[in-house]
């Protein structure tokens, strides 16, 4: 499974129309990848908590159809990058 992801900053913006609350509600997987303390301070209701360290290995655990629409968020967009 392949993830790719799209950060929110003035290249990407024109091209993702959608708000934030509508790609999460499109999504089918929401995954919280923050660290646990993070986590626990608040997320969204729907999410799912897998660490960034984490998330390659276990995502499939949770996402077998490999086109499904997957929400990934962390707390400030720099993971992305890597």
């Amino acid at each position: 499974m392949k993830l790719t992801s799209v950060a929110p900053n003035a290249t990407t913006m024109g091209k993702n129309p959608l708000s934030m609350k509508e790609q999460v509600a499109k999504a089918q997987f929401v995954f919280d990848t923050r660290i646990t303390s993070e986590y626990d301070s608040g997320h969204l209701a729907s999410a799912v908590h897998i660490e960034y360290t984490e998330i390659a290995d276990h995502i499939a655990e949770f996402v077998q159809n490999t086109n499904a629409v997957i929400f990934v968020y962390c707390a400030s967009g720099y993971l992305i990058l890597k």
